[in-house]
């Protein structure tokens, strides 16, 4: 199960060629149309990683909870380009002290250039790297994370 509370807030964005908004914000409540949504996505097309992350973190500023727990969650199967401007846009969202952003990143596989590029990405995010292989382990991993950044 989706280890999120009914008083979460959770939008799905999904990117291969192009970024999309797959789930619109909907609260934790309602977990069964999230986990049917994320049993549906599978890895296709050429890796438009940096669109996604600039739709996330755009979403995730309009849905801003001030003293809340406000992350983007990166799931992932490889590399892709993320530029030194998008760099610069997480790591200024991870430190900034009215409407902090924190980048997490869950990945699956074992290709090393793309779990060092992963692991660079959570560093300048603020967040956890969480490596992994089965839906299992990841759910275990993002319930604990979610724990460890939640205030309430």
């Amino acid at each position: 199960m989706i280890p999120i509370r009914d008083i979460d807030k959770v939008t799905i964005v999904a990117y291969s060629t192009e970024s999309k908004v797959i789930v619109p914000t909907v609260t934790g409540s309602d977990k069964e149309k999230l986990v049917a949504v994320v049993e549906t996505l599978k890895a296709e097309g050429v890796t438009a990683g940096s669109k996604g992350i600039q739709m996330a973190y755009e979403i995730a500023k309009e849905q801003f909870i001030p003293g809340g727990n406000n992350q983007v969650i990166l799931a992932t199967d490889g590399v892709f380009r993320l530029s030194s401007k998008d760099r610069k846009m997480i790591s200024n969202s991870a430190a900034a002290p009215d409407q902090k952003l924190v980048l997490s990143v869950i990945a699956f596989g074992d290709d090393e250039p793309a779990l060092n590029m992963l692991e660079g990405l959570a560093t300048i995010g603020g967040g956890s790297m969480i490596k992994t292989n089965t839906k299992v382990e990841a759910e275990k991993a993002l319930l604990e994370e979610v724990k460890m950044r939640s205030r309430r």
